[in-house]
C-alpha cells in the first residue's frame, strides 16, 4: 500500500482543486472494505475523508508551510523502516525554499502525534513536483490513539478496538492533508486464518471487532464485503440499513442517523484447514537458572501457516506481545519478588491453534550477581533413616571421645603429682635419716 500511495502523490496534488469541490457537498464520507480471501483470511480498510475540520488529527491545512502541498503520514506494525512521511509541492519556488516548508509541516506532524522522531532521508524533483522523504519512529500504539480520537468521533474508527488490533498478522495507518483542507485518515490491516473448514460461514461485525454497542457510523458509510470467488451469500443481517448483493459481494449503505445494532454476513464456500498448533521453544533462559536485573527471554516459534501472535508472561502477567519476529522481549526482573517464578510463552498461527512453553526460573535481585545454575543441594537429596544413622553415629562417636579424654586426663594428672612433689627418701633402720 505505501509504495501505491507514493506513486499516487503526484497525480493527487494534479487533483486538489478537483477534489476540494467533490467533498464540498458531503463533508465526511467514510467505508469498510473487507474483502476476504481463499485461504480462509481477509484485509480490512476503514477510512474517513472530508474537509478539515470536520475531518481533524492535529494537522492544520491552512499552515503556509503547507500552502501548494500535500503531506502523507504511513504507520506501519511491521517494520520501521515503513514509517514514513511524504511531503510534495506542485510549486515553482525554489527547491531549497522548499525544503525548508517540508520540514516544518514535518516538525508539525511531530508535535501532532506526541514528539514522533522525524528524520528527513531524501528528495527529489519530478515537474511540477518536488517531493520529500522523512522517517519517523512512533509507537503504533500513538498512531491507533491519534486515528480512534480524531474528528469526527462517531464513525466507524470506533471499530479498532483492541480485541480487533491483536487479530491482526499486520497493520498499518495513513494520515494526508493537503492545502484545500482534503483530509483523510486511513486504516488498513490483515488477519489470517479467521475462517476454515466446509459449510456456511458467518461474518459478524461484533464478533469481528469486539465491540459492544450499535455500529458506530457517520453521516454516510459505505461497508463492502467481497467473499472469495464461488463463494455464495445466503443471507445477510444489516436492519434498518439497505444492502444489496452481486455475486460474492455486499454492499451496505448506512444513512443518517439510522441505529445498526450489527451487520453479519452468512455465505458458503470450503476453506482450507489445518489444526495443527505452532511449535514453541523457550530457548533463554533456562530453566532452573538464577536471573537477576533485565532480563531477555527468546523463543524459538514456528508455524507453516504463519504466527498471528506470540505473547510473554511471566506468572501470568503479560510483558508483551508480539506479532513478528524475533520473538523474544526484555523482563525486568526487579518488578517481581526474589524466589521463584514461571515464564510462559504462547503463540497463536493463522488458524487460531495455539500452543506454549514454560519454564522456571529463580530471581535473585537480593544476591545480585549475573544470570547462573545453582549447584544442587546435595544434602537435602538424603533420605530421612540415612540422616538419623548418621545422628546416631555422631553422637556415639563424641561419647567415646569423651570417655577416652576423661581417663587420659586422670592418668597425666596422677603422674604430674610425682613430678612436682617427689616422694621423701625411704627411712634408715635407726630411725633417723641418713645423710
Amino acid at each position: 500500500m505505501r509504495s501505491a500511495l507514493l506513486l499516487m502523490l503526484p497525480l493527487l496534488i494534479a487533483w486538489i482543486p478537483l477534489l476540494g469541490s467533490m467533498y464540498a457537498v458531503i463533508s465526511v464520507q467514510e467505508g469498510v472494505e473487507i474483502t476476504i480471501d481463499e485461504d480462509g483470511g481477509f484485509s480490512v480498510q476503514l477510512w474517513v475523508i472530508g474537509l478539515y475540520p470536520d475531518v481533524d488529527f492535529g494537522i492544520d491545512p491552512g499552515d503556509s508551510s503547507l500552502s501548494n502541498g500535500v503531506a502523507q503520514l504511513i504507520v506501519g506494525s511491521i517494520r520501521e523502516e515503513a514509517n514514513t512521511l511524504v511531503i510534495a509541492y506542485n510549486s515553482s519556488l525554489p527547491h531549497e525554499q522548499l525544503k525548508s516548508m517540508a520540514d516544518q509541516v514535518a516538525q508539525s506532524f511531530s508535535e501532532a502525534f506526541n514528539g514522533m522522531y522525524v528524520e528527513s532521508v531524501t528528495d527529489g524533483f519530478v515537474p511540477p513536483t518536488h517531493i520529500f522523504y522523512y522517517t519517523v519512529a512512533v509507537n503504533t500504539s500513538v498512531a491507533l490513539a491519534k486515528f480512534v480520537e480524531c474528528a469526527p468521533k462517531q464513525s466507524v474508527k470506533k471499530l479498532l478496538t483492541p480485541s480487533f488490533i491483536k487479530k491482526c498478522f499486520e497493520f498499518s495507518f495513513m494520515f494526508y492533508v493537503d492545502y484545500t483542507g482534503v483530509v483523510t485518515v486511513r486504516f488498513e490491516g490483515h488477519v489470517l486464518g479467521y475462517f476454515k473448514g466446509v459449510g456456511e460461514h458467518r461474518l459478524d461485525f461484533k464478533e469481528l471487532f469486539g465491540f459492544h454497542w450499535s455500529l458506530p457510523h457517520g453521516p454516510q458509510t459505505g461497508i463492502c464485503i467481497d467473499a472469495p470467488p464461488g463463494a455464495t451469500i445466503t443471507n445477510v443481517e444489516c436492519d434498518p440499513a439497505s444492502y444489496y448483493v452481486n455475486g460474492g459481494i455486499v454492499t451496505i449503505t448506512i444513512i443518517g442517523p439510522q441505529n445498526v445494532p450489527n451487520i453479519v454476513v452468512h455465505f458458503t464456500y470450503t476453506f482450507p484447514e489445518d489444526n495443527n498448533p505452532p511449535n514453541v521453544l523457550i530457548t533463554s533462559p533456562s530453566a532452573g537458572s538464577n536471573v537477576s536485573g533485565s532480563v531477555t527471554i527468546t523463543a524459538d516459534v514456528d508455524d507453516d501457516s504463519g504466527i498471528l501472535w506470540v505473547a510473554f508472561l511471566v506468572d501470568d502477567t503479560l510483558i508483551a506481545n508480539l506479532t513478528f519476529p524475533p520473538w523474544q522481549c526484555i523482563w525486568d526482573t526487579m518488578e517481581f519478588s526474589d524466589g521463584l517464578h514461571t515464564i510462559t510463552v504462547e503463540a497463536c498461527d493463522a488458524y487460531r491453534n495455539i500452543s506454549s512453553d514454560s519454564v522456571q526460573v529463580y530471581v535473585n535481585n537480593a544476591g545480585g550477581g549475573e544470570e547462573e545454575t545453582p549447584s544442587p543441594d546435595i544434602l537435602s537429596e538424603f533420605p530421612v533413616n540415612l540422616w538419623i544413622a548418621l545422628i546416631v553415629s555422631i553422637v556415639i562417636v563424641v561419647a567415646l571421645i569423651a570417655v577416652i579424654a576423661f581417663v587420659l586426663v586422670r592418668r597425666i594428672s596422677a603422674k604430674g603429682e610425682y613430678a612436682l612433689y617427689p616422694p621423701p627418701p625411704p627411712s634408715s633402720p635407726s630411725g633417723h635419716s641418713s645423710k
